[in-house]
């Protein structure tokens, strides 16, 4: 897969970007879209059954969810930078400096 100057964030919106520099869904690859249904079914199963708990901060239930997508590999992400989750996808995954 080619490495492109990808824009970051809403950088679009404050400087000149080049439409082909934007990274969205149509550039996933396969493996980024196995991720992608594995945290839509996560979501499905694991929160939106428990809204009203984390609405009224059960941080039990926050706490052992987190771990769940840990362990789906569903953190590998800037706000957790010092625990690497297992899914280690590439850096258009993960595209903060």
């Amino acid at each position: 897969m080619e490495e492109k100057n990808i824009t970051r964030g809403g950088e679009f919106i404050i400087k000149e970007t080049d439409c082909n520099n934007v990274f969205t869904p149509e550039d996933f690859n396969e493996e980024q879209l196995m991720m992608k249904q594995a945290v839509n079914d996560f979501i499905e199963k694991e929160v939106l059954p428990h809204r009203e708990r984390f609405e009224n901060k059960d941080f039990k239930l926050t706490e052992d969810v987190m771990k769940k997508a840990g362990d789906l590999g569903a953190t590998d992400s800037p706000i957790f930078p010092l625990q690497r989750s297992k899914a280690n996808l590439p850096n258009t995954s993960n595209r903060h400096p």
